[in-house]
């Protein structure tokens, strides 16, 4: 399976949190945060591990964080759910485990 692109799809409340459709751009790739979702997209694709998640969440977050400094309103962060897409438009959805 030929990787084409990585998506780690997260959610967050309130979804108003964002006034607007926003991209950020991370170290790891493009962030898009919309309706209380948000969609990293990682500029290299590769597989992921559960040693990684940990840091991209951390990216997700801290821009979440930003946000809450302009904002001055909590918010709340769940997921990732991560899909690779393959050169056919296959989606493939991984499972990470927690104790």
């Amino acid at each position: 399976m030929e990787l084409v692109r990585i998506e780690l799809t997260y959610s967050y409340e309130p979804s108003d949190f964002f006034e607007a459709a926003t991209t950020v751009a991370l170290l790891y790739g493009n962030a898009t945060f919309v309706d209380g979702e948000v969609v990293l997209t990682l500029l290299a694709p590769r597989q992921i591990s559960n040693e990684q998640e940990p840091e991209f969440t951390k990216a997700v977050r801290t821009t979440l964080r930003c946000r809450q400094l302009i904002s001055n309103r909590t918010f709340s962060l769940t997921g990732p759910r991560i899909t690779h897409v393959d050169a056919k438009g296959n989606r493939n959805y991984v499972m990470l485990m927690e104790s």
